[in-house]
């Protein structure tokens, strides 16, 4: 029967405090939901979570074998689409001047939705023709509609929108893309494209910081499992997003004498993530991490640090968080090297780009590690596709 779900949110009674909306189902469903969270009960977007998972269609019942008439397109025009440059940049200039939430919140002329998104009329023209042309939008005479995958895009708070937008982290760390030719060539990223260039753009280190984080809160609750604890009293936690591994140590085991270390600025961003009743409990050490502490500790922790230096660099950090620690733990992604997913293959390809380095197998963090001098890596599961890789100090 028909869903009541939106109903039932709607007329359900809030508790004193602030509410936090989890949804997820059939995408037209719950979409009601997304205009009355942020319109009618004004909850701040950080506290709002609506995924619309699929789409219900109606089917048509035909009788016989259905398909048999259907073109599958040949090698070259399969080519020719995938090689298509311009749509990753249609759909990430109309999300980032917000032509699909213009057109929900009802502008439908192009004069209209170009002054809603404060853009040149007769340029906007031209962007909504090609949004046709990709299925994006529908158009009647002069007005212009969303069609199904515009609608994905119509809120700028969802994940999807966030990640197509040209000012968020996704795609400023994706334009790396572009330097790929020069990285394959040489093995480097590209002059202006890798990560050091862009943690000089204005905002660049504190979003990617806040996406680290963001990933972070998954992962972390992981860690005490997936690391046996038992006699650790002294614990060092490296890397963007390590305030929240420290919060969750401090709260699941607040025996330990927990320190962040790195550099001043990336210190400052990690301790803020730290809940302000257990902050007084986290020690800073303020220095690079390619210098080794001055007191061993029980247990090292580097979160993703490893994955942001070339196999040279890489190899010295291990050297030198194995003289730091008696144990260490690197929170990573591997890559299985046989892999047939594009995701973890894009994925490898972005390291390169930004760093140098990639994705890398066990098989090339195990030699990493044994090169620095350190005792046999184990391997296991934290959960969301990631990786613990634990190995003995060198002391």
């Amino acid at each position: 029967g028909k869903s009541r779900l939106v109903e039932t949110v709607q007329a359900a009674r809030w508790r004193p405090g602030q509410p936090y909306l989890w949804v997820a189902g059939e995408a037209l469903t719950i979409k009601p939901l997304r205009r009355w969270a942020k319109q009618d009960r004004a909850i701040p977007k950080q506290f709002v979570e609506i995924t619309g998972y699929w789409r219900q269609r109606e089917v048509p019942r035909t009788e016989g074998t259905s398909g048999d008439g259907e073109a599958t397109p040949d090698a070259y025009s399969e080519l020719h689409e995938m090689s298509e440059l311009l749509p990753p940049f249609v759909i990430r200039t109309a999300v980032t001047v917000g032509v699909f939430a213009a057109i929900e919140g009802g502008a439908a002329t192009p004069a209209r939705i170009a002054a809603v998104c404060e853009t040149h009329p007769d340029a906007t023209a031209k962007l909504l023709r090609h949004l046709v042309a990709m299925n994006l939008l529908t158009v009647d005479g002069d007005r212009f509609g969303l069609t199904e995958m515009g609608e994905i895009l119509a809120d700028p708070d969802t994940f999807a929108s966030q990640a197509l937008h040209f000012g968020k982290i996704h795609t400023r760390l994706d334009m790396a893309f572009l330097g790929l030719l020069e990285a394959v060539r040489t093995g480097a990223p590209a002059p202006g494209h890798g990560f050091a260039d862009k943690a000089r753009e204005p905002g660049f280190v504190e979003d990617f910081h806040e996406e680290a984080a963001a990933g972070a809160v998954y992962r972390a609750p992981a860690l005490p499992d997936a690391v046996d604890l038992d006699g650790v009293r002294t614990v060092a936690i490296y890397g963007e997003g390590a305030g929240v591994y420290a919060d969750t140590l401090a709260r699941v085991r607040p025996d330990l004498d927990i320190a962040l270390v790195g550099l001043p600025a990336a210190n400052d961003r990690n301790i803020a993530d730290v809940a302000q009743s257990r902050r007084a409990r986290i020690r800073r050490v303020d220095r690079s991490e390619f210098t080794p502490l001055d007191d061993v500790v029980d247990l090292v922790v580097a979160v993703d640090v490893v994955d942001a230096h070339p196999d040279p660099d890489a190899g010295m950090l291990i050297g030198v968080l194995g003289a730091s620690g008696r144990r260490v733990v690197l929170v990573t992604d591997l890559l299985d090297p046989s892999t047939d997913d594009d995701h973890e293959t894009e994925s490898d390809l972005l390291r390169l780009c930004l760093y140098g380095s990639g994705r890398r197998t066990e098989a090339e963090i195990r030699a990493l590690v044994v090169d620095a001098g350190c005792g046999t890596t184990r391997f296991g599961s934290i959960g969301w596709g990631s990786t613990v890789v634990e190995f003995a100090g060198v002391q």
